[in-house]
């Protein structure tokens, strides 16, 4: 016969019944996904994967996150400590007029997103930039820079799709799901590299498609004008 402290230690019916529905519906998610393919393994669309295939591209030869050693080098270490945290001053006409080839250079060149890729025809963008510190000029802390670009292409239904170490594209977010499959089944993410990558490595004194102003110790702009693709 149970004693009055073995009922109480004995957990409720009702408790128990709760705690086998939990582990029922924790067993059949886990089964639902190792047997039921998921969304994100759809197949590419034959569209999509030819588009990026042709995509332009850029990627600076020399991003700001690499110039701190040499700005300490070349100018001082106050300088070299701005561009370590984001904050050093920079030139950036080309990115206020909004020019889709100036702000993936920018997004490439000062936000150390590597390379950049993209298919569709970009009109020019809204870039909002606080106010300069040097009248007559386009001169904003690197970081408001970026912000500014990055938030342009938001607001024009934009985003960034990883496609690749040190790659990404600018595509729209009605495609973004599109673009992610197509990279997928081009193996981007993987072993896999775009075309001009692999023509690049063949053939190395054309390997640097594109090239950047030089650097200068206070003021570093991105070319106004990049020039992508093959």
């Amino acid at each position: 016969m149970a004693t009055s402290d073995d009922k109480k230690r004995a957990l409720p019916k009702p408790l128990i019944c709760v705690a086998i529905a939990i582990v029922v519906v924790i067993t059949l998610t886990l089964l639902y996904r190792l047997c039921v393919p998921q969304t994100g393994s759809a197949p590419a669309d034959p569209a999509y994967v030819e588009k990026l295939k042709s995509a332009k591209h850029f990627q600076s030869t020399f991003p700001a996150q690499k110039q701190t050693i040499d700005l300490a080098k070349r100018s001082n270490l106050r300088n070299a400590a701005l561009n370590a945290i984001g904050i050093e001053p920079r030139e950036v006409r080309g990115l206020a007029t909004g020019d889709p080839l100036s702000v993936f250079a920018m997004l490439s060149h000062l936000g150390g997103f590597g390379e950049i890729i993209w298919v569709d025809q970009w009109t020019n963008f809204v870039v909002k930039l606080p106010p300069t510190s040097i009248p007559g000029q386009v001169v904003v802390p690197r970081r408001d820079a970026v912000r500014g670009a990055l938030d342009a292409i938001e607001a024009s239904g934009g985003c960034l799709v990883k496609a690749g170490p040190n790659r990404y594209l600018v595509a729209k977010v009605s495609d973004r799901e599109k673009y992610e499959a197509a990279i997928r089944a081009l193996d981007w993410l993987g072993k896999g590299r775009p075309p001009w990558d692999v023509e690049n490595q063949t053939n190395k004194p054309n390997a640097a498609t594109n090239r950047n102003l030089p650097v200068s110790p206070q003021t570093i702009q991105a070319p106004a004008s990049a020039a992508a693709g093959r």
